[in-house]
């Protein structure tokens, strides 16, 4: 074993441990917040979302619909909608191990997914990536510096790296802002965070 390689990779397990106390963590947090608390602060930070001047620009808006517990920016896809950019929802292609983006309107039929989460079928027109040009990426914890921890399976760390004309923006509750995320070497940090509190700038 190569002695100069013990301490990064060791630094790396100790930050993938963090990340699934933090997952953990958050996910009773979330689940424990009242229904009607969690819609009134959806709406909130959807508002301070489409403040952006990003958004207002944005033509092709790549959005998620929320599963369980997490923050719903449907809000934002319904104001999308209404001014006729094309909004986009994801679709975990197995076979490319990787997220893909369909063109959607209010009236699609989401159908269960590869990990029982509801997404386009893959019959709608499928967008290219370099179409989008302002993607919400969801998170269960993130931090100032625009690093996030998701579910672990690091499919929109891999998507935001293929993203380069895309002003990526990452949407928590309050809660789930933390001082400092415990980012590894695969993790890309996002542009923005919003939170039903505030919004957050990330540095270049």
């Amino acid at each position: 074993m190569n002695p100069g390689a013990a301490g990064p990779t060791s630094e790396e397990a100790i930050r993938s441990f963090a990340k699934r106390e933090l997952r953990r963590r958050m996910i009773a947090i979330r689940k424990a917040t009242p229904k009607d608390a969690r819609a009134r602060r959806s709406q909130d930070m959807s508002r301070r979302v489409q403040e952006l001047p990003e958004f207002s620009r944005a033509t092709c808006i790549a959005g998620f619909f929320s599963v369980r517990s997490e923050i719903d920016p449907h809000s934002i896809l319904v104001a999308a909608w209404e001014r006729g950019n094309t909004v986009c929802l994801p679709r975990v292609d197995i076979e490319r191990n990787e997220v893909v983006f369909h063109a959607c309107d209010q009236t699609t039929e989401l159908v269960q997914g590869a990990f029982g989460i509801s997404e386009p079928p893959p019959s709608r027109p499928e967008i290219p990536r370099q179409e989008i040009d302002f993607v919400l990426v969801p998170a269960l914890a993130v931090d100032p510096r625009g690093h996030r921890v998701g579910y672990g399976k690091g499919f929109y760390d891999r998507l935001l790296e293929t993203l380069t004309g895309a002003f990526s923006c990452a949407v928590a509750f309050e809660f789930q802002l933390i001082s400092e995320a415990p980012n590894t070497s695969l993790d890309v940090a996002v542009h923005c965070v919003v939170t039903d509190k505030r919004s957050i700038r990330v540095s270049s």
